[in-house]
């Protein structure tokens, strides 16, 4: 049998056609890059906005709407303060994301035909709507608040505006650590009390709810300590001397 070799030009061969059609695509996409970048120095410089990294160690001259810092001295203090709002943003969506959608999840398997249909109703209505459109919604509703203005400046029990929603919260003092410890003993006070009821339980066979008895040790022991309680934790101040000074004395 002859054997036929078929000589084909190197410009004619499919692999070389392919590998040649991507590199000048590649040179086309390349050569446009470098003409709009020229471009964009060419009209930066034309308004005397220079394209260099000078702007980090200058003054901005702008206002921040919100952050650590309203009036950045730089550049590079104004993009601290926009990827610190970013990554606040970022957290806070990623926690509360997560929290709906467990909860949604966990609705979605409840034996509650109302629970459950409201729920998949809720699912199937925000899924079906666009995000840009559901942003856009949003970002409504927020804009209808009322603006911050200097007049709202003060006590407020609960104050909503387009800037956020203000409510009082914690301002920790000298002796706040106090009524940290005392609310960490409320733990192992309702522990205490949730195993004392179990026992009882078990001892007697009656109903001692020792859920319940629990939350409500709690409860009491927290509001007790709200109301001056936790300054007991500070006879620790006192009673730690006295024992370092005791154990010094006995171990010479």
């Amino acid at each position: 049998m002859n054997k036929f070799k078929l000589n084909t030009a190197f410009w004619r061969d499919v692999r070389f056609l392919k590998w040649a059609g991507q590199i000048i695509f590649l040179l086309i996409i390349f050569n446009l890059i470098r003409n709009f970048f020229g471009q964009a120095i060419t009209n930066l410089n034309a308004t005397n906005l220079p394209f260099s990294w000078r702007f980090l160690g200058s003054t901005p001259g702008i206002q921040v709407s919100e952050g650590f810092v309203t009036y950045p001295e730089s550049g590079l203090q104004a993009l601290q303060i926009g990827m610190a709002n970013m990554l606040r943003i970022t957290v806070s969506g990623i926690f509360f994301a997560t929290f709906l959608g467990t909860l949604m999840g966990i609705a979605r398997l409840s034996k509650n035909w109302i629970v459950e249909r409201a729920t998949t109703g809720f699912v199937e209505t925000v899924r079906n709507i666009p995000l840009l459109v559901q942003i856009f919604f949003w970002q409504a509703v927020i804009l209808s608040f009322p603006r911050l203005e200097e007049v709202d400046r003060g006590q407020h029990v609960v104050h909503i505006s387009a800037k956020g929603i203000a409510f009082p919260w914690l301002d920790p003092g000298e002796a706040s650590w106090l009524f940290g410890v005392w609310f960490l003993l409320s733990f192992s006070i309702a522990r205490r009390v949730f195993k004392l009821r179990v026992a009882k339980l078990e001892r007697e066979g009656v109903d001692t709810r020792p859920g319940l008895f629990a939350v409500g040790a709690f409860i009491i022991w927290n509001v007790a300590g709200w109301f001056g309680g936790y300054k007991a934790v500070g006879l620790l101040d006192l009673l730690l001397p006295m024992f370092q000074c005791c154990l010094t004395f006995f171990l010479g």
